[in-house]
């Protein structure tokens, strides 16, 4: 069994974004809305990588690197607070990212 998806993306990367995209636009119950998280909308996500990869890669990186290795791990606010402040942070990667979950979306 291979370990990436057609995106490239390994099962821990895969984990990874799914995890960060359901923190940047989260499920609403109330509204009957999905997140980014759902299986459907990260279906589009990692579809729509493409030659952004490396850019994905680093955003990604950047962001275990903030959350100490394990950013699914956290609890809700702390992941909360690690994305808003990460992507005020900008940057290529930071825009490339956010572009690539909302567009998706």
């Amino acid at each position: 069994m291979n370990s990436t998806t057609d995106s490239g993306l390994s099962a821990a990367e895969r984990r990874d974004l799914a995890a960060i995209a359901g923190t940047m636009v989260p499920a609403d119950a109330a509204l009957g809305m999905p997140g980014a998280d759902d299986p459907a909308i990260l279906a589009d996500i990692e579809k729509s990588i493409g030659r952004d990869l490396p850019s994905i890669r680093e955003a990604m990186a950047a962001i275990a690197r903030q959350a100490g290795g394990a950013f699914p791990g956290l609890d809700r606010d702390r992941r909360e607070a690690l994305i808003d402040g990460w992507y005020k942070s900008g940057g290529a990667a930071t825009t490339m990212l956010g572009r690539l979950v909302l567009g998706a979306y």
